[in-house]
This record gives structure tokens, C-alpha cells and sequence, in this order.
């Protein structure tokens, strides 16, 4: 799908979340937010000109908890408008070093093109300025993945795309290098959410504007299908008070600006004592 096919669906998506106004929809961005809040409250430094990509359903939220947390910063969030699309290449609207903090919760995974994305936040950041992220990881919503497919399968031998893929946690990391920063740190943390029935699912996932790109070009799913999925569902990852669970792996990744004062580290080889020495072994 190319950037301006991506950025009408991405819209429609937004649209319809804004008008569904289901505020614990954004129950997960709040949450990733918290825990960016409470990574950042261990940085040295105070943060002066803090923006959050991109402006949706749930940028006030995301601010507010990323401060809660104790986020050193010392003016709110901006949300920076979605990217526009020139010559089929999405643009982000930020000024070359006019930020010095960067925060994103579930929104690169939407672009078409990750790794022009993460340069032109880097260009965006002052020197030593500092970007965080949180994305789905590999194996999100890993149980709804296959349910769909299976529940497909049956219905019409035939499977569409409708989770869409997500980048890996290292690779998350390799992009950022790639992409000039430095410091870079990459983790994953699984996060296991607990539902009522697929049907409460699916009304989250519209909600938060969560869906598939993908799906615009695909064949709608039959009605009868929903019977066919709770069944399917519950039968892979059901629980015994009747609930399902829903996997929600999370990649957190940091990112410094370069910046000749910051501190470096030290190229292999170059220790001066051995690790024996430290260990006190003979």
C-alpha cells in the first residue's frame, strides 16, 4: 500500500475513532505513556519544548499521563499533525532542531516507510535532544491473528491480511541507529489483556483507531462469521471464568540526538584492566 492509500485509510480510521469517543478505548496508550513517564523522571535533564506524534483520539491523554509519571518537562506535550504525503514520501511538519523531546505511543507503525521516519525525527531533535517510543511488537494481538485466519479459512478457504505485521524489537533498534541516534536502547515487555468477548475486543480496537490498514482492501467479514470467531477465539485462548486474553507485546525504544558533550562509549579493546582483576580470581 502506497503513502497516500496509508494516510486515507489512516484518516478514516481516526475519523471513525473520533466519533466513537470511547475515552478507555485508549486504555493501553495510557499505560505505555505511564511507563514512559516514569523512564523518563530518571533522566538527568529537564525538557523544555516536548511534542508528541501524532495528534489523535488520545494525545491529551498520552501528555497527561507521560507528566503524571514525573516526566521532567516544563511545558506540555504539543501534538505534531500527522505527516503530510509529497512526491509519495510521508513529511514530517517539525522544523530541523526546533524539539528537544520526542514521544510516540503506537503511531510508527503506521508509516509507510519507518525508516525515513525515524531520520527526520532525528533531524527535528536539538542536539542531545531525546526521542521514545512504544510500538506493537511481533506476536501483538497474536490470538485474534490466527482465530481470524482460521475462522476465514472456513468460511471461504481463503485468508485475508488483517493484522497487520509488526517490526521486531531489534529491529527497532538497527532503524534507530541507522537513523543517527545514539544511546539507543530497545526492550520488550508483554503485556496480556483480558476481555469479555471478541465482540468488546474488535469495539476497542475501532475505537482506538487500531485496525488494520489493510483491511480497506479486503473483503468484509460475513455477520455470521462473528459466531464462527467467539467460537474459534475461545477455544485458543479462552479462560475458565469465560473471558478471553488478548497478547499485547510492547517494544520501548530511546534515542539520543548527537551531541559532541555526550558521553561515548568506549571501542572494543580499548580496557585497560582485566575482567579477572575484578572478579578476584587467580
Amino acid at each position: 500500500m502506497d503513502s497516500t492509500k496509508r494516510t486515507r485509510r489512516r484518516e478514516a480510521l481516526i475519523g471513525r475513532a473520533a466519533r466513537m469517543a470511547v475515552p478507555d478505548a485508549g486504555f493501553l496508550h495510557v499505560e505505555a505513556a505511564r511507563i514512559i513517564g516514569e523512564r523518563l523522571a530518571v533522566t538527568n535533564r529537564r525538557f523544555e519544548k516536548p511534542v508528541l506524534l501524532f495528534d489523535g483520539p488520545f494525545a491529551e491523554m498520552i501528555g497527561k499521563a507521560v507528566m503524571e509519571a514525573g516526566a521532567p518537562v516544563d511545558a506540555p506535550f504539543q501534538p505534531v499533525p500527522w505527516p503530510d504525503v509529497r512526491n509519495d514520501t510521508e513529511i514530517l511538519p517539525l522544523e530541523p532542531e526546533s524539539v528537544d523531546l520526542v514521544i510516540s505511543v503506537f503511531d510508527l507503525q503506521r508509516m509507510a516507510d519507518l525508516a525515513t521516519m525515524l531520520l527526520q525525527i532525528n533531524h527535528a531533535l536539538v542536539p542531545d535532544g531525546l526521542f521514545m517510543a512504544v510500538l506493537p511488537a511481533p506476536g501483538f494481538l497474536a490470538e485474534l491473528r490466527q482465530a481470524l485466519i482460521e475462522t476465514e479459512s472456513v468460511l471461504s478457504n481463503a485468508a485475508a491480511n488483517r493484522i497487520e505485521h509488526f517490526h521486531a524489537t531489534s529491529e527497532i533498534g538497527n532503524l534507530m541507529q541507522q537513523a543517527g541516534f545514539r544511546l539507543v536502547v530497545t526492550d520488550f515487555e508483554e503485556q496480556v489483556i483480558r476481555y469479555r468477548d471478541v465482540k468488546r475486543l474488535l469495539g476497542d480496537l475501532r475505537a482506538a483507531a487500531a485496525t488494520s490498514l489493510q483491511t480497506a482492501e479486503a473483503p468484509a467479514l460475513p455477520r455470521a462469521a462473528l459466531a464462527t470467531l467467539e467460537k474459534t477465539y475461545g477455544e485458543r485462548a479462552g479462560e475458565p471464568d469465560g473471558r478471553i486474553r488478548a497478547s499485547a507485546g510492547l517494544t520501548f525504544a530511546t534515542g539520543w540526538k548527537h551531541a559532541a558533550s555526550q558521553q561515548q562509549p568506549l571501542k572494543p579493546g580499548s580496557a585497560t584492566h582485566r575482567l579477572d582483576e575484578y572478579l578476584k580470581t587467580k
